[in-house]
């Protein structure tokens, strides 16, 4: 993107003026790059958004994306969105930033389709989906993925007086529905409630692409629970996929429940580490790849050296505590298991044994 004037805008409310001025000063650094701060001072109405999705995972800041067309200057049309931290833009970016919104508001990588049973294709949700409780527990989770997308704030201007306003009738709305199991929410951050409040007018980029590589079950390549992950997305590229993709990624999104990269410094070998095995630092080879181009795009930046003294740190710490801790209890879990295995097994040998079996086999029972 080095042909390309970038505006580069921090939308936030509670970072640092200390961060922010690092963010600025190595902003500066690249002749193409010009940096603005924008501070949100009516934080509330996020706040009651995160309150209902999941807070702990995506806070307030993670809902500026849904009104971020508001706080920019008139002469922006489009905007690419990326989220704070863990996305690196590996590649050139142009196709994406550029392409067509045929009318929609968004250009955006879908994050799940509807699974067809093995040999048939999938598909995406559609608005009938909505009655089917379990359908619908996928769209107010991740069946889009709002890590990278691009928003047509042309399109978006025209209601943005209400649009806040929409966003928590929406929410309220959702919260007469079954909490998402695991996480006691309405909807799984701001992709759960942008799904759903923009449904059916989002372009899911390149998901015919998607369809002719992976459209078929292939259970000799991909486990099923991954297979329905397995989606065309370079421009929002999760690190879990990398030894399935059949493509160049060029937005590497860190996601999932392994650590963040800037919380963990993997090696080289420890894709076959037998501590991490089970854990959620166990990480393919191909996983392992991407962590290292996040560090390595780390190591031109001045925070550099205290992210790594930081990353070793809680390396050593995990080695230490965590994965023998971690050892012991898939121990202790495995020996449960046998033992409630051994006590169901007597259980159902004690019902066959009854006492009018043991009668008849010691020959006491005799036919009139």
């Amino acid at each position: 993107m080095r042909e390309y004037d970038v505006h580069f805008f921090l939308v936030h409310f509670r970072i640092t003026a200390e961060n922010v001025a690092r963010i600025r000063d190595y902003a500066e650094t690249f002749e193409n790059i010009s940096f603005c701060e924008i501070v949100i001072d009516d934080v509330e109405p996020y706040l009651e958004l995160a309150r209902h999705g999941c807070e702990h995972l995506f806070p307030a800041e993670a809902y500026f994306c849904l009104c971020c067309y508001k706080h920019l200057p008139p002469e922006v049309d489009r905007i690419l969105y990326i989220d704070a931290g863990d996305i690196i833009i590996h590649g050139d970016i142009s196709e994406y930033y550029f392409d067509d919104f045929e009318g929609k508001s968004f250009i955006i990588t879908a994050g799940n389709f509807v699974i067809s049973p093995p040999g048939e294709t999938r598909r995406l949700y559609v608005h009938e989906d909505f009655s089917d409780p379990h359908h619908m527990l996928r769209i107010r989770t991740d069946y889009i993925n709002s890590g990278c997308f691009v928003i047509n704030r042309e399109k978006l201007r025209s209601g943005e007086e209400s649009l806040i306003d929409d966003y928590l009738y929406l929410a309220n709305e959702l919260l007469g529905m079954e909490p998402i199991q695991g996480f006691d929410a309405a909807y799984l951050g701001d992709q759960g409630l942008l799904g759903i409040a923009f449904f059916g007018d989002m372009k899911f980029y390149g998901h015919e692409t998607g369809f002719k590589q992976s459209a078929v079950y292939q259970p000799d390549k991909v486990a099923p629970h991954k297979y329905a992950k397995n989606i065309y997305r370079p421009y929002n590229f999760p690190p879990w996929v990398a030894e399935i993709a059949e493509y160049t990624p060029r937005v590497l999104h860190f996601i999932g429940p392994a650590p963040k990269p800037w919380r963990y410094i993997y090696s080289d070998n420890d894709a076959d580490n037998p501590d991490y095995a089970g854990t959620p630092f166990h990480l393919s080879q191909g996983a392992i790849n991407t962590y290292q181009v996040w560090w390595q795009y780390c190591e031109m930046t001045p925070i550099y050296e205290m992210a790594t003294v930081t990353a070793e740190a809680s390396v050593s710490a995990l080695k230490k505590h965590y994965f023998p801790l971690f050892k012991q209890f898939k121990t202790l879990e495995q020996q449960v298991h046998k033992i409630i295995s051994n006590a169901q097994g007597q259980k159902n040998g004690q019902q066959h044994n009854t006492p009018m079996n043991s009668y008849r086999k010691k020959g006491k029972h005799k036919k009139k």
